[in-house]
C-alpha cells in the first residue's frame, strides 16, 4: 500500500497570446498579473490567519491545495500532548494483503507471537499471546475511511500522565481535526467508492460532519449494512444506526435517523426509541434528551439486588459495605437468539444470575485449593495494581506475594505502599485448568460448568476459535484500571464485585487505581452494578470498565477471538429471520 504524494498548487502566468506593440493589450496583461498577484496575496493571509485561529503552524491548510491534487500529508501539533502529530492522507489504494491490526488480532496463527517472550511471561502478563499484543487494550488502528487515512495513536499518555489522568481515546483534544480531515478526503474520492462501508466506518469512529456528508449529500442509506462488514470492522450484520447506538453517538444517531424515533431499524420491527430506551443502552439518559428529544430515565432506573456473597473458607473482611444497586440488566437465563437480539444488537451488557452451580462454586473454596500444587495459598505469583502494567508504562510489583497474602489483606507492594494490588494471569496449560475445574477434567466448556452458556450461545464455534482465559486473584479493594477491549464474558466464585462501566464513546485507559479512578468518569455516562458469587457479567465489544472488588475475589473471565456474529450457529429463527439482510425495509 503506498501513499500518494503531494504537492502545492501551481498558480500559473496569463498565456494569452498577445502583440508586443499593441498597447491595450499589454497594459491587460500587466494589469491582469497585478489582479492576480493581490488576489493570491489576499488569499495567502486570509489562509494564514485561519491557520492562527486553529492552531496550525506547521504546513499550509487544506483549503491551499489543489483539490485535483490532493493526495495531501499534512501536520498538526494543535494536541495537548508534546510532539504529538497527526497525519491525514489518501492512500493508492485498499492493500487486501495486509489485513488491519484489528483483524491481525483474530488471526488464529501465531505469526504475531513476540519472538522474545518468555514461557514465565506469558504465563503471567494479562491478555499476553499472539493474538493478543499490547494494542489489544481498545480498537487498534481504527482510523481508516476508504482510502483516507488519519494516523491516531491507540493510546497515548495524557498530560499529567497515566499515573494523574486518563486517556480518553475520543475525547483528546484535536478529535475534531479527524472528522475535517475525513470530510475533506471525501471529495477526492470517486463516486464508486462512496458506499455503505464508509457509512458505517464513519459511525463507528464518531465522524458527525462526515456522517451528515455521505447521508445527505450523497444518499447513502443508513438503514443498509455490509453484509460481510467492513475491510477494517469485520463485524458484519449491523447498519450505521445500529452501530451508532452501540457506540454511545447520540449526535452521529440524531443526523442518521433525523430525531425520527419511530424509524424501525431491524428485522423485529423495533425502533430508535425502543433500542434506546433499554436498560442499560448505550446512548446514556442525559445523551438521549439532549440529542434526540427522548427521556429515557424512567427505563433506566437502577436495581436493588439480592446479593450472593461466598467467601468459601477466605477471608471475607471488606472496608466498607457493598453497593447492591444495578444499573444492567438482569437475567436468570439466555438463550442465543435472546443474546443475539436484545443484547447483541443494541450492544448491552448484563448480568446472567446464578450461572455457577454449588458444586462448581466449592472447588474454589480455600480448603479445595489447599490440595492443589498451582494454586495453593502458599504459592507465590506476581501482583500489580492494573491488569498489563506495561500497557500504561508501569511494571509488575518486584516482590512476590503468596495467594495467602492477598487473601489476608498483605497484597500491597513496597514500591506503591497503601494501594491494594491483586493477581492477573492466562491459564496457560491443561495441567492448571484440570486443577481449576477438577469436576470437568478440565474441560470448562463442560455442559455442566459456569462457561456451558458459552457452548448454549454459540455451539462449538466459541471454544473452536480457542480463546484465551484468565484468572484474577484479589484483595479487598483491588482490581483492574479503567481500560476497554473486545467483548468479554467474566464470572465471580468468590467474594462481590463493584463495576463501573461506560459505552465506547467513553473508554480509555489508565494506570490510576481503580477506586480513585471510578470517580474521574463521566458521571452522565457511567452505569454501576456489583456481581456476586456465581454470576456471568457481558461486557460488549469497546464498553470501558474498571472493577473494585469488595472482599478476597476470585473469578475467570474469557475475551472473545473472534466477533462474535461469526459464531452464532447458523440455524434457527435466528439466521431464517431477515436478521442479516442488508436493509431494512
Amino acid at each position: 500500500m503506498r501513499r500518494s504524494s503531494f504537492r502545492k498548487h501551481e498558480w500559473g502566468p496569463f498565456h494569452n497570446v498577445q502583440d508586443d506593440d499593441d498597447d491595450k493589450y499589454a497594459k491587460m496583461k500587466s494589469e491582469g498579473r497585478r489582479l492576480l498577484v493581490g488576489l493570491f496575496s489576499s488569499f495567502i493571509l486570509l489562509t494564514g490567519f485561519f491557520n492562527a485561529v486553529t492552531k496550525k503552524s506547521e504546513g499550509h491548510s487544506l483549503a491551499a491545495k489543489s483539490i485535483a491534487e490532493f493526495h495531501t500529508e499534512y501536520e498538526t501539533n494543535n494536541n495537548m500532548f508534546t510532539g504529538f502529530t497527526e497525519k491525514c492522507y489518501m492512500v493508492d489504494e485498499l492493500d487486501e494483503d495486509k489485513p488491519s491490526k484489528y483483524q491481525n488480532f483474530y488471526a488464529s496463527d501465531d505469526e504475531d507471537e513476540d519472538e522474545d517472550s518468555s514461557e514465565e511471561d506469558t504465563d503471567d502478563d494479562w491478555a499476553q499471546g499472539p493474538r493478543y499484543p499490547d494494542y489489544s487494550i481498545g480498537r487498534p488502528d481504527p482510523l481508516h475511511l476508504g482510502r483516507c487515512r488519519h494516523d491516531y495513536h491507540e493510546q497515548y499518555p495524557p498530560p499529567k500522565g497515566y499515573l494523574e489522568d486518563i486517556d480518553f481515546f475520543f475525547w483528546r483534544q484535536g478529535w475534531i481535526e479527524r472528522d475535517r480531515c475525513f470530510l475533506y478526503c471525501l471529495t477526492m474520492l470517486p463516486k464508486a467508492e462512496i458506499t455503505t462501508d464508509l457509512l458505517v466506518d464513519a459511525v463507528r469512529m464518531g465522524l458527525p460532519r462526515v456522517t451528515r456528508t455521505l447521508v445527505n449529500h450523497h444518499g447513502l442509506n443508513p438503514l443498509a449494512a455490509p453484509s460481510k462488514g467492513t475491510k477494517f470492522y469485520p463485524r458484519s450484520g449491523l447498519n450505521a444506526v445500529q452501530e451508532a447506538i452501540r457506540g454511545g453517538h447520540a449526535e452521529v444517531l440524531s443526523i442518521l435517523t433525523g430525531n425520527n424515533h419511530s424509524l424501525v431499524i431491524d428485522p423485529f420491527g423495533r425502533t430508535v426509541k425502543d433500542y434506546v430506551s433499554m436498560r442499560g443502552s448505550p446512548i446514556r439518559p442525559k445523551h438521549a434528551q439532549q440529542f434526540l428529544g427522548l427521556d429515557t430515565t424512567a427505563s433506566q432506573r437502577t436495581i436493588r439486588q439480592n446479593l450472593k456473597h461466598r467467601s468459601l473458607g477466605w477471608n471475607s473482611t471488606k472496608s466498607k459495605q457493598a453497593d447492591d444497586r444495578c444499573d444492567l440488566e438482569i437475567v436468570d437465563s439466555i438463550s442465543s437468539e435472546v443474546f443475539f437480539k436484545d443484547f447483541y444488537l443494541p450492544g448491552r451488557p448484563f448480568v446472567l444470575r446464578n450461572v455457577v452451580t454449588e458444586e462448581e462454586l466449592q472447588t474454589f473454596s480455600k480448603a479445595r485449593w489447599s490440595q492443589t500444587k498451582y494454586y495453593h495459598p502458599d504459592t507465590e505469583v506476581r501482583i500489580s495494581a492494573q491488569g498489563k502494567p506495561s500497557l500504561t508504562g508501569q511494571r509488575y510489583c518486584p516482590v512476590l506475594r503468596t495467594i495467602g497474602d492477598i487473601n489476608e489483606g498483605r497484597g500491597f507492594c513496597p514500591t506503591k505502599p497503601g494501594i491494594p494490588h491483586f493477581r492477573s494471569s492466562d491459564i496457560p496449560d491443561d495441567d492448571h485448568y484440570k486443577e481449576l475445574f477438577p469436576l470437568y477434567d478440565g474441560d470448562k466448556f463442560h455442559p455442566k460448568g459456569g462457561w456451558r452458556t458459552l457452548g448454549e450461545l454459540f455451539g462449538d464455534n466459541y471454544k473452536d476459535s480457542k480463546p484465551d482465559f484468565y484468572l484474577f486473584i484479589g484483595g479487598d479493594e483491588s482490581g483492574p484500571s479503567f481500560h476497554a477491549h473486545k467483548d468479554a464474558f467474566n464470572i465471580l466464585y468468590v467474594g462481590l464485585k463493584q463495576w463501573r462501566i461506560v459505552p465506547p464513546l467513553y473508554k480509555g485507559i489508565t494506570a490510576i487505581h481503580s477506586n480513585r479512578a471510578q470517580h474521574m468518569l463521566n458521571k452522565d455516562a457511567i452505569l454501576r452494578c456489583t456481581q456476586g458469587s456465581g454470576d456471568m457479567i457481558y461486557l460488549p465489544d469497546q464498553w470501558g470498565h474498571l472493577i473494585v472488588s469488595s472482599g478476597f475475589t476470585i473469578g475467570t473471565a474469557t475475551i472473545a477471538a473472534q466477533p462474535l456474529d461469526r459464531m452464532v450457529p447458523r440455524d434457527g429463527e435466528l439466521w431464517t429471520s431477515r436478521m442479516w439482510s442488508r436493509e431494512v425495509s
